[in-house]
This record gives structure tokens, sequence and C-alpha cells, in this order.
């Protein structure tokens, strides 16, 4: 998630995608190539292995990960209703879903 109050941008901007698909990369060029104040707030760092190898669609085999997914999901809704604008990234193209790219 990116954030900015340059005029003329978007100033909230939600950036999803699965694992290992440039979405940090993409946000991370959003919020640079803008003045600040700016915020970016990565919501998952991968810090063993296991988390490592998660991409969409693959249900964890543990009650705390399927927990975790759940509510990511129930919040990346909320955000993405609040948001300017909406980017999904695969492949390390970023694909507009609500908003102006």
């Amino acid at each position: 998630m990116a954030t900015s109050a340059a005029p003329g941008g978007a100033r909230l901007t939600l950036v999803l995608g699965g694992a290992r698909s440039g979405k940090s990369r993409y946000a991370e060029s959003l919020v640079t190539a803008l003045p600040a104040p700016w915020i970016y707030v990565a919501t998952a760092e991968a810090r063993d292995a296991e988390m490592a190898e998660v991409g969409f669609g693959i249900v964890p085999d543990n009650a705390l990960g399927r927990r975790f997914r759940d509510l990511q999901g129930l919040l990346n809704q909320r955000i993405a209703a609040r948001a300017d604008r909406v980017v999904l990234v695969v492949a390390g193209l970023p694909l507009t879903i609500k908003g102006s790219p």
C-alpha cells in the first residue's frame, strides 16, 4: 500500500499480487517517484523457508495460516473500497483494476 498527498496523484494506492509477482518493486517505484511525505506499508515479509515458498491460491495447511489468509482478504477488500487506485501485479506487469493508471 502506498499513499501520498502529492497534487494530481492518487492519494491511496493498494498494490496486490502473489509471491514474487513484482508488487514490492512496483509499489516502491510509485512512492519514490513522488515528493515526500509518503507512506509505504508491506504486510508480510518472508522470514522463513516455508513462507518464501507461498503464491496465489495455495491453501495453508495450518489453522494460523488459513486465519491470516482470511483476515488479509477481508482487509484487502476494506482498503480497496477506500483506495483511489488498486493495482494487481502479475508477472511484473501492473494491471489497474480501480482508478487511473
